[in-house]
């Protein structure tokens, strides 16, 4: 992105790092851009921990990222991976789709 450093106060996602390449870089580029304690929002679907979704993602994933999105993307620990400190995580559906808050 060629935005300079601590640009923006906040970011937003949807739906988006199930499809980006490198996940980890991408988060890294979101910190960047975030001022120092900025907040970052994400609504997003992820992997889940339970049978038997947990069987149907991983098979989906083997499919999908053919063609785009990986199902079942670790994001909350991706998250984490990329500088941020995850403040909240509110299930919408299961432990399948989020809502994850962090700050830079």
């Amino acid at each position: 992105m060629q935005f300079d450093a601590g640009s923006f106060e906040q970011v937003f996602t949807s739906c988006t790092f199930c499809s980006v390449p490198r996940p980890v870089e991408g988060l890294r580029a979101l910190h960047r851009v975030l001022e120092p304690g900025g907040e970052l929002h994400m609504f997003e679907h992820t992997g889940s921990r339970y049978f038997p979704f947990s069987l149907i993602m991983n098979v989906m994933t083997l499919l999908s990222r053919r063609v785009g999105p990986d199902m079942n993307r670790p994001t909350v620990e991706n998250v984490k991976s990329a500088g941020f400190e995850v403040t909240q995580v509110t299930p919408v559906f299961l432990d399948v789709v989020k809502m994850i808050s962090a700050r830079a």
